[in-house]
């Protein structure tokens, strides 16, 4: 359970952190490898993690149960096996990044996408087929049902094609609200658990007060790569939802300003620690956008 406390220091940070050691090596080739363009050995992943108490043997589990996955590939050089983003991730990876890095103002039309599955299609490609809507922020709104009101059609037909999944349906058009859920703000379609609205608040009490003046560049990359891990769950978890059809009290964009803040003040340290382990890269480095 994620802790509702606001620890200051780093070690506090570590501690309460909720997350494997797999998903934190996602967020370590997302947010700081893949945008430098670098491959990593395992001696150098391990350097990079272990302010956040993972070693070596723990580094080497979790890069092979992403290989599996195929979230990362190797490569030899010599003696030596360096790890990358798989190219067959990369489009994963660049629609997360839309949600967990960017905020898309755009007016909303009105409109919403809605997407049925074939009936026919079996257990694995039917989560597999939810999963990635889900990263674009499209919601299950019943069995093989889906909705949206900002993911378009094509981008759903496109994740059917490449999923291997047929639809029944998908059209976009205008909807009764009520049609949906009833509540004209549909609060219930961006939150019907709740759960969501309760991790923004926790997030933001965990990282506000969170101390930052005096970490140095190890614990600035340790305590960066702690706050993207629990915001990038966060982010890819919820439903992608215009401004107008929030709640009043929605605490996501404040949430969102606090990873922003923390993020900005160990971004500097925190690449210099990489160039340090890794050597200085030639590209540029990660940054919030509309800011």
């Amino acid at each position: 359970m994620v802790s509702v406390d606001a620890p200051a220091g780093l070690d506090e940070l570590v501690a309460t952190a909720t997350t494997s050691g797999r998903v934190l090596l996602t967020t370590v080739f997302g947010d700081a490898l893949l945008p430098r363009q670098q491959a990593v050995s395992v001696v150098d992943l391990a350097r990079l993690v272990e302010p956040l108490d993972m070693n070596e043997r723990a580094v080497r589990t979790s890069l092979s149960r992403l290989a599996s996955e195929g979230v990362v590939t190797s490569e030899r050089h010599g003696r030596r096996s360096l790890y990358r983003v798989a190219p067959s991730a990369l489009s994963t990876f660049e629609r997360a990044d839309e949600r967990i890095y960017r905020r898309a103002r755009a007016e909303w039309d009105g409109q919403w996408t809605v997407a049925i599955l074939d009936p026919d299609t079996d257990a694995a490609n039917r989560t597999r087929f939810q999963g990635e809507l889900g990263w674009l922020g499209m919601a299950a709104v019943g069995p093989g049902s889906f909705a949206s009101p900002t993911v378009s059609a094509d981008d759903v037909a496109e994740v059917a094609e490449r999923v291997g999944v047929s639809v029944a349906a998908v059209v976009r058009g205008r909807l009764d609200a009520g049609s949906l859920h009833g509540d004209p703000k549909l609060a219930d379609f961006a939150d019907p658990s709740g759960e969501l609205h309760l991790l923004y608040e926790r997030h933001i009490r965990r990282w506000e007060s969170a101390e930052t003046a005096g970490l140095d560049d190890a614990g600035s990359f340790a305590l960066r790569t702690l706050l993207l891990d629990e915001w990038r769950r966060i982010a890819l978890r919820a439903v992608a939802v215009p401004d107008e059809l929030l709640p009043d009290d929605w605490p996501g964009e404040a949430a969102r300003r606090i990873t922003i803040d923390r993020y900005d003040e160990v971004l500097d340290r925190s690449e210099r620690f990489l160039d340090s382990v890794l050597g200085e890269s030639a590209t540029s480095v990660r940054s919030f956008t509309d800011r």
